[in-house]
């Protein structure tokens, strides 16, 4: 399972910190006075124009007027720096903290993510995604959080099944246009892996740049769609040619399939030249042959 594919704020501030706050339910919210709104605002507004040093002096008053948001803002300045503030995660960490202990309102998106990848809590994805799920239409202004570490967990499959339908959903309702789009692209890509990209696809792809193929695809399952080749036995296993349209001519020409034992009954159903859909793991650069990517732990499905 990857990281998260689109970084969220709390996972950002708090990836070191421990899960002693106290978790927070999906209708807790701080309200807060006039002068913190206004305090918030111009410090949301200087942290946009990178005023970092302006903006955390103008958040601090809206904190102490008790405005969560303030505190989220403030442990993200610490967290990347900039504008003469250096990264530091241990203020990151107390500002996260303080936002949490406020009542901010997506708090339960940091601890869902703490759960999925195990970090200073042992992992528990069933626990992670009720959190998450607990407040996935929680619409708060001006703050993505929620529907961005939602649209993670359906698309990876975090303690539920993988829902695409749904993840696209979700993002839909990502304010930030850039957040929107690329979650949109990345659901579109995890679609096309699982119903099945053209052998030639995947072979010109890597004959174009190894190195984006290899950061694209290292790590992922894909469904290849071609033609199949050799089938031979191999120690523990067995392995299958599958070829694109363009044939066994050019390098990087073919996927090598590898099987487990338990797939021997499906492979004895082909033959040669039949065209076929597998699924299998690519593990990354160092499985490139000559003439062949390669895929472990592959599955005939159809």
């Amino acid at each position: 399972m990857r990281k998260v594919i689109i970084l969220s704020l709390l996972f950002v501030l708090c990836i070191s910190m421990t899960a002693s706050a106290v978790e927070t339910s999906a209708d807790t919210v701080t309200h807060v006075t006039h002068n913190a709104s206004q305090y918030f605002a111009k410090g949301r507004e200087l942290y946009k124009a990178g005023k970092n040093t302006e903006a955390m002096i103008t958040l601090k008053k809206a904190v102490e007027e008790n405005d969560a948001w303030a505190a989220a803002l403030i442990g993200r300045i610490y967290a990347m720096g900039g504008d003469g503030i250096k990264p530091d995660m241990k203020n990151a960490v107390k500002w996260a903290n303080k936002a949490t202990e406020m009542g901010y309102p997506a708090s339960n998106a940091f601890f869902a993510e703490l759960y999925a990848y195990g970090i200073s809590v042992p992992k528990n994805t069933k626990k992670a995604y009720q959190l998450i799920h607990d407040i996935e239409n929680l619409d708060i202004e001006d703050d993505d959080i929620v529907p961005i570490v939602a649209c993670v967990f359906y698309m990876e499959g975090i303690g539920t099944p993988k829902d695409l339908q749904k993840a696209e959903q979700i993002a839909q309702r990502i304010k930030d246009d850039n957040y929107r789009q690329n979650a949109l692209k990345k659901i579109a890509k995890e679609a096309e892996l699982n119903n099945g990209i053209p052998a030639s696809t995947l072979i010109s792809e890597v004959r174009s740049n190894q190195m984006r193929f290899n950061k694209n695809y290292k790590g992922r399952q894909i469904t290849a769609l071609g033609f199949v080749g050799n089938i031979d036995e191999k120690k523990g296993g067995y392995t299958l040619s599958l070829f694109g349209t363009q044939g066994p001519d050019n390098p990087f020409s073919y996927i090598e399939c590898r099987f487990p034992i338990s797939e021997e009954g499906k492979l004895l159903e082909l033959n040669r030249g039949d065209s076929v859909r597998i699924r299998g793991i690519y593990k990354g650069k160092e499985d490139f042959q000559v003439g062949a990517i390669v895929f472990h732990n592959c599955v005939v499905v159809n």
